[in-house]
């Protein structure tokens, strides 16, 4: 009892004093890469070694970069005034759940938008062989892609129809929308969330002082990402996918992608393809769509093994479209859709090929069918403009995204 005694009067035994240093520095460490994210790893653990010139230094690295925002945040933010916190973080919680959940990381809050990056591996398998990520960059956009790049981008890719359908269905989302001064101010958007997706390098790394750093990416890529992301309100559409992405989805997510345009993006000197993925935006429509494509599920997976015959991941990444009942919902509706994109396929390819006049014509067969589709809408207003006669760069460079 005495030697009990001594030791409380004297307290904790040294083995509990380490343990609780240990869990501090745990809750401290989380706590860190909670407000750095992933970016902020590194300069983490160089400023734990005590390397504070090197934590300061950035990392060439490749990715996916997806910026998300929130439509009519300003109109919001009035109307909401205290109660736009928990608004946002309300739809933080759909962005940050559905970019973990499919192997992302959010980098930026910056209000009403959001910053997700899907980082690649430094090095990847083509033919057998491991080739440094970096030599992705002078390849064909039709050449072979890695199937671990194929993997992240796919995983991207479902992580922003997640993110619009998940923000849709969502009551407690709806709950605000329906307020009458909101409605009165705003109406009733489509879409209330709209996301640029964009592949290529970027420079992780902080940027900042001896008072304040924060970890981010720096690069083109990330601002044409942005840059996306602005223009889905031109063509009234949630997503915009560039065709430097595109070409590095797997078949059967290049299958719902559609190609809408073809621009010159400041911060870029190649022309830029873009496409977008038509989404259901109606809740009442979604059961019937579902119906219409369970009994073609089974025939499906019946031909995976026989038509794919790729590696692991890519397989899963296949399986993946073809048991989510989101990506069978963007399916069904896009069959749905077949007689409208049909007629949008060939105006397309006559826009494209600098036949105007005719695209015309067949840009209105496709509003006949589906009246509020925005993409026909801005192509018809960009032929117009021009009198059916496409600017001479326009074959080789597309137009400019600056102008409608």
């Amino acid at each position: 009892m005495k030697t009990m005694d001594k030791k409380s009067k004297d307290g904790p035994a040294p083995e509990m004093e380490v343990e609780q240093l240990h869990s501090t520095v745990r809750d401290i460490a989380s706590l860190l890469a909670l407000g750095f994210g992933r970016a902020g790893w590194r300069i983490i653990r160089n400023a734990l070694k005590g390397n504070g010139t090197e934590c300061m230094q950035g990392v060439y690295m490749q990715g996916v970069y997806m910026f998300a925002q929130i439509r009519n945040f300003d109109a919001l933010t009035k109307n909401f005034q205290e109660n736009i916190l928990s608004f946002v973080n309300s739809m933080a919680s759909i962005v940050h759940t559905a970019t973990s959940d499919h192997h992302g990381a959010t980098n930026k809050n910056i209000g009403d938008s959001w910053l997700s990056v899907w980082n690649f591996p430094s090095k990847v398998t083509i033919d057998s062989r491991l080739v440094r990520t970096a030599e992705l960059e002078s390849m064909p956009m039709d050449s072979k892609m890695p199937s671990e790049i194929i993997h992240l981008c796919d995983q991207s890719f479902t992580c922003a129809i997640k993110i619009i359908l998940g923000i849709l269905k969502s009551e407690e989302i709806a709950q605000y929308y329906e307020k009458e001064e909101v409605v009165a101010a705003i109406g009733n958007p489509t879409s209330k969330m709209v996301i640029g997706l964009h592949v290529g390098w970027a420079i992780e790394g902080a940027v900042g002082s001896q008072h304040k750093i924060d970890a981010t990416y720096l690069s083109p890529n990330v601002n044409i990402s942005a840059r996306l992301e602005t223009a889905t309100a031109q063509y009234c559409v949630p997503i915009l996918l560039s065709g430097q992405y595109v070409c590095r989805l797997s078949p059967s997510a290049q299958r719902l992608c559609r190609i809408i345009d073809v621009v010159q993006v400041k911060g870029s000197k190649k022309k830029i393809e873009l496409f977008t993925i038509d989404i259901p935006m109606d809740l009442e429509d979604h059961r019937k769509l579902l119906k219409t494509f369970q009994p073609n599920k089974k025939k499906q997976l019946s031909q995976l093994d026989r038509i794919y015959k790729w590696r692991h991941s890519f397989i899963s990444s296949y399986q993946q479209f073809i048991e989510d009942e989101d990506l069978q919902l963007v399916s069904a509706y896009q069959n749905k859709l077949k007689p409208f994109l049909d007629e949008w396929s060939e105006a397309f390819s006559l826009y494209r090929r600098g036949d105007w006049s005719l695209a015309k014509k067949w840009l209105i067969k496709a509003l006949d069918i589906k009246g509020d589709d925005g993409p026909c809408k801005v192509l018809l207003s960009v032929i117009e403009e021009h009198n059916e006669v496409p600017p001479a760069t326009f074959v080789n460079m597309g137009r400019s995204l600056n102008k409608k």
